[in-house]
């Protein structure tokens, strides 16, 4: 057994990690049938996703402030009791606009979770002990994503509201929350100086990439893949949610493999270098997608680019993570995380549009495109010369 996974501080933000996919990974293959039930339109049926991931934005700087300067608990045991009573009421929203009411609150509740997680790694570890512990939460986070959408999908096919009961789950991480001490940050600085330090940490080029990047990872994953396969699934293949389900859970086997090798592979190689390899995944696998004759065969395309995100994400969380001051890391990470939230919350939006307007292949030829990109742009930035990047997380 790895010595980390006898380290309760470890276990406590794995456990953290593990439950991030409840709020959104579950509930996507249920929005084909969400939306019949609501008869909402497939455009609108995605604002359940949107208000869950939109709603972060106003809500992490604060929380990274409060984390810094009070410690991880006295954010984190607050929003668990929230997330746990927002998203079980879901279960009872009697109409559409309640639904998105009480997922708005929800995912307010949900948005520290990776950053609280992140942190709580970063305070602990350094160096290849620090990539290590980011593959481990990484390859949580994908088994969770492995898991969700199957029993979401499996849940939905039953009835659409015991989707809802999934949140239940964190009552888990509440009782281990609450029974091991997370120390706080001694952060005794004025508000005004943390804030100073913290835009600085923030305006740096290597974390601006790294912010960009994230947006960009998270974009691929909720909007092409969990948010527009579902649509092309069900509109060229006539697939029932459960079975949606099963094949988005591929994407998780693959990152579960993509994380797990990275502990490895950064031994080896510089980590600009393997982001490269996640990234063309993400534009192979799309490709794919956009040629592949029939529902079965989506399942390498769906693997391929859980391989890439399962590389990518880990990379970028450990780099992002090892350029963050101690004393402003949750106001960092809170930076990074307000591009996911963005990203969650805009991408279904914009690629549900491309889907409904030019057709449901679009979303993935655009996601190929935007992965070169990305490529362009790590080639330029990163992989150049040793920066403090490599540096610092290898």
């Amino acid at each position: 057994m790895h010595p980390m996974l006898k380290d309760r501080f470890f276990l406590t933000a794995i456990s953290i990690a593990a439950l991030i996919p409840i709020g959104v990974s579950s509930l996507v293959p249920a929005i084909p049938e969400l939306a019949l039930m609501f008869n909402v339109s497939k455009l609108e049926s995605s604002l359940l996703i949107t208000v869950f991931t939109l709603p972060g934005i106003l809500l992490l700087p604060f929380a990274g402030f409060i984390a810094d300067r009070y410690g991880h608990k006295a954010v984190l045991a607050p929003a668990l009791v929230v997330f746990i009573l927002s998203g079980t009421a879901c279960a009872w929203a009697p109409d559409f606009n309640s639904l998105l009411a009480l997922r708005f609150i929800q995912g307010l509740s949900a948005t520290p979770f990776a950053m609280l997680s992140v942190t709580v790694m970063a305070d602990r570890y350094s160096g290849t002990e620090l990539v290590t512990a980011m593959a481990f939460s990484s390859t949580a986070i994908n088994l969770g994503t492995a898991l969700a959408p199957a029993v979401g999908g499996t849940l939905a096919a039953v009835n659409y509201r015991l989707v809802f009961i999934l949140p239940l789950l964190g009552l888990f991480t509440l009782f281990f929350c609450l029974r091991v001490k997370v120390e706080k940050s001694g952060n005794s600085s004025t508000p005004k100086e943390y804030l100073d330090a913290s835009l600085k940490a923030i305006s740096s080029r290597n974390v601006l990439v790294l912010i960009g990047l994230g947006f960009c990872n998270l974009s691929m994953m909720f909007g092409p893949l969990l948010t527009c396969f579902p649509i092309l699934a069900h509109s060229l293949y006539a697939a029932p949610p459960h079975f949606i389900g099963y094949v988005q859970a591929t994407m998780s086997v693959g990152a579960t493999l993509g994380a797990a090798s990275i502990a490895h592979l950064s031994k080896k190689t510089r980590l600009s270098r393997l982001l490269l390899v996640g990234q063309f995944c993400y534009a192979a696998s799309f490709a794919l997608v956009v040629v592949m004759p029939g529902l079965w065969m989506q399942f390498l395309p769906v693997f391929i680019f859980g391989m890439g995100m399962g590389i990518s994400s880990t990379i970028v969380m450990s780099l992002i993570a090892a350029n963050s001051p101690p004393e402003q890391r949750g106001s960092v990470l809170s930076a990074y995380g307000m591009g996911l939230c963005l990203s969650q919350g805009l991408a279904p939006m914009f690629f549900s549009y491309l889907a409904q307007s030019i057709g449901v292949r679009a979303p993935f030829m655009a996601g190929s495109g935007l992965a070169l990109i990305m490529m362009a742009l790590t080639g330029l930035l990163l992989a150049r010369s040793r920066s403090k990047l490599n540096e610092n997380a290898s």
